[in-house]
């Protein structure tokens, strides 16, 4: 009976993937609604616009820093129930917004939410299940995340801006669970609790005994009740926070912003082989039913793997769509031949990004950092995720203007190849390992696992 009510509980956080998702896709379907009809009189420019949509991620940074003080101090499950706050507030802005300032401060306080969940969430998965079942649940997350970009961007296609905010805002019906379901057994056991309830003694860490829990909290070295702990004081520590903090820079790098930016110019380049409505929504469906791939490969054949083969396949696709973007501006008429090529490459991109690179790093950091540095270092790395987001954006922008579209992707097939070094190399395999054996994997006391293969 425990298994069943902490796999129900791990669905529910899963669920408020929707909700980052939604938040996330909500700038694509109206911003032309905005900018060019403008029904409400904003009076908002292209440039103000960008910034509108930016602000949420620049604030999503904030909001998980804020997570990782109340992870502390009020534990998983309220860190997750208190972003309904942010996430309420906002979307009201947005719906009686009046003036464009308004429009950022929705926007801002929605960000805030969309951090905490983006950093509590994981990491509530991550403790709550089996190690034999955390990528399926890590993927469940992900799998949410792409169906709310999905929904809003089909719902927003053929609704008004104010219809989709109500829409939005009825989402917070995903909070409700948790005001049921239970707290992970390990922030009872770091807050002096020894003996979390009963049903869950099963999955308290990992089927691991006290003693191994007491064990690996030794073996990191530190009280996982001090807060100041610092995660770069041993190898363990250290380790893990680059291995992570790393994936999530690349991750925003290695091209998924360029789809983001330039997959409706891509479809009005190709209008006579593709409509660009249609091509956009078979991209947004390909993306969302690729995540089922990780979802059932990823305890069976491990991350490695699946982040190696991700990035492999987008360095390639991404060199292929650099080629011919590169091609179309020295000599137009000879890609019109090769223009289903192209898609092809790009709806390949999108697909293996989230074979991969997309989920991946998020089940990871739910379950690599020992438990006397999470509350520190998983805001740090979700941080790294929406910072590296807006960047790239900006980036991608002046990089198109200036270098062309053709060397932008390829600058991003040169980043998926340095993911396949780093995944390689450096990053140790996590699959249906306990968190001792994954603390010994960081700390080289076990060949098999961190072995330079790519097969732990």
């Amino acid at each position: 009976m425990g298994k069943h009510i902490h796999n129900l509980a791990a669905i529910f956080a899963a669920c408020l993937g929707l909700l980052v998702g939604s938040s996330v896709a909500w700038p694509i379907p109206v911003e032309r609604k905005i900018v060019d009809v403008d029904d409400r009189n904003f009076h908002v420019t292209d440039c103000e616009f960008h910034w509108i949509a930016w602000s949420a991620e620049i604030s999503a940074i904030a909001g998980c820093l804020a997570a990782g003080i109340l992870l502390h101090f009020i534990g998983r499950k309220l860190t997750i129930l208190a972003s309904f706050i942010p996430y309420a507030i906002g979307y009201v802005v947005l719906i009686f917004a009046a003036q464009k300032w308004m429009l950022f401060v929705g926007r801002i306080v929605l960000g805030l939410s969309m951090g905490c969940i983006s950093t509590a969430v994981p990491v509530y998965i991550g403790e709550l299940t089996l190690k034999e079942e955390r990528g399926l649940f890590g993927s469940i997350f992900w799998l949410f995340y792409y169906a709310g970009i999905f929904s809003t961007y089909l719902i927003g296609s053929y609704v008004s801006v104010f219809a989709l905010n109500i829409t939005l805002i009825l989402m917070l019906i995903f909070f409700l669970p948790f005001v049921v379901v239970p707290e992970s057994p390990l922030y009872l056991l770091q807050i002096g609790k020894k003996r979390p309830p009963r049903k869950f003694q099963h999955i308290l860490g990992d089927g691991q005994s006290e003693e191994e829990n007491q064990e690996e909290m030794d073996e990191a070295g530190g009280d996982p009740r001090d807060f100041r702990m610092n995660p770069f004081k041993n190898s363990i520590g250290f380790r893990s926070f680059i291995t992570v903090v790393t994936i999530m820079f690349l991750q925003q790098l290695s091209g998924v912003q360029t789809i983001k930016y330039f997959v409706k110019p891509f479809f009005l380049m190709m209008k006579q082989s593709f409509n660009t409505q249609v091509g956009a929504t078979i991209l947004s469906a390909l993306m969302l039913v690729s995540i089922l791939i990780p979802m059932f490969l990823v305890d069976a054949i491990g991350r490695r793997i699946l982040l190696f083969a991700s990035a492999l396949l987008m360095t390639v696709s991404s060199t292929m769509l650099g080629f011919f973007f590169c091609l179309s501006d020295f000599q137009p008429d000879s890609t019109k031949t090769i223009e289903f090529t192209a898609i092809f490459f790009l709806f390949l991109l999108g697909m293996a990004f989230n074979v991969g690179l997309g989920p991946i790093p998020w089940i990871i950091m739910g379950e690599i950092f020992t438990l006397d540095i999470k509350v520190i270092v998983v805001p740090t790395a979700a941080g790294m995720h929406w910072l590296m987001g807006f960047l790239a954006q900006v980036g991608i922008q002046y990089s198109s203007k200036y270098l062309g579209i053709g060397l932008t992707f390829l600058l991003c097939a040169l980043v998926s190849l340095s993911v396949c070094m780093f995944v390689m190399f450096f990053v140790v395999e996590t699959r249906k390992r306990s968190r001792n054996e994954i603390v010994k994997a960081l700390h080289g006391k076990d060949d098999r696992i961190i072995s330079r293969g790519l097969v732990a």
